[in-house]
């Protein structure tokens, strides 16, 4: 099968409401747990 095996992802950022209006990965929940954002990118990827 041919597929991704892996991605780097560098971003040293933590999530802001600010976030929110223009990114469909984060959640105000993401905002509560004080994620970086890769952090958040990384759980949506695995999910």
């Amino acid at each position: 099968a041919i597929g991704v095996r892996d991605i780097i992802c560098i971003d040293g950022d933590k999530i802001e409401l600010d976030n929110l209006t223009r990114q469909i990965l984060y959640t105000p929940g993401d905002i509560e747990k004080n994620l970086f954002k890769v952090s958040a990118l990384e759980s949506r990827i695995k999910d």
